[in-house]
């Protein structure tokens, strides 16, 4: 049981390697006592830890191999916590069509086990899938449900990500000063929040973050404060675009 709750520690301080390491040794005691259900949880850490740090094809198979084992013990809200990592293992693929289909199912999986935390998750995960197919609008009511929910629970982290992807969404749609905006506020609640964000996460919102940096939008990065998270909670929520 230590060694699974610091290997998390671990993982939420970005110390992969420590992370795994601590994970694994929790795994191999999980095994010597024949305890199934303590294995499937500490296999879905070990996963998590894979995906964090970018090994997809890795966070893939375990999440399968679990998703697989939890059903079988039927652990309804370990099966919904598969399937969302499996979304995000997509996502950060670039497999919008595959990312789509897997968070729709990890979503109403989440609710029917009342998972609140991953079903924030899941709408986040949903509306980036959209986001990066092109269903602007459709994205739009996903990442809102998600904000709104995160917000409402006091979960400053999942806010914070919830932000960027609402950035996302407002330089999709040419709004480049309101992305800027959310994306400073999202980084803001992150420091608020004391929590790091893990690489496969920064590297796929780079792909939109880094353009800010651009010569051309130089003129758009504002020398002010950033906005607080409750102003930049209300900037999100009113019309996009």
């Amino acid at each position: 049981v230590a060694s699974n709750g610091l290997g998390v520690v671990a993982m939420r301080e970005g110390h992969y390697d420590r992370a795994e390491e601590l994970f694994r040794s929790s795994i191999d005691i999980a095994r010597s006592l024949g305890d199934e259900q303590a294995l499937a949880i500490r296999l879905g850490n070990l996963g998590i830890a894979a995906l964090y740090r970018g090994h997809l094809g890795e966070a893939r198979r375990i999440f399968s191999e679990n998703l697989t084992r939890c059903r079988g013990l039927g652990l309804a809200q370990e099966v919904a916590e598969s399937l969302n990592f499996l979304g995000f293992a997509a996502l950060y693929r670039h497999n919008h069509a595959e990312a789509i289909g897997i968070f729709a199912e990890s979503l109403e999986a989440a609710r029917e086990s009342g998972d609140h935390v991953c079903a924030i998750e899941s709408e986040r995960g949903l509306g980036c899938a959209l986001l990066l197919g092109g269903h602007l609008d459709e994205a739009e009511q996903h990442l809102a449900r998600a904000l709104s929910s995160a917000n409402d629970a006091g979960d400053l982290r999942r806010v914070a990500r919830a932000l960027d992807a609402h950035g996302c969404l407002a330089w999709e749609r040419d709004d480049r000063a309101r992305a800027i905006d959310l994306w400073r506020a999202a980084e803001s609640a992150r420091t608020q929040a004391g929590v790091v964000e893990h690489p496969a996460e920064r590297k796929f919102l780079d792909r939109w973050r880094s353009r800010m940096y651009e010569p051309d939008v130089g003129e758009l990065r504002p020398s002010t404060p950033p906005l607080t998270v409750d102003e930049a909670v209300v900037l999100a929520r009113s019309t996009d675009g």
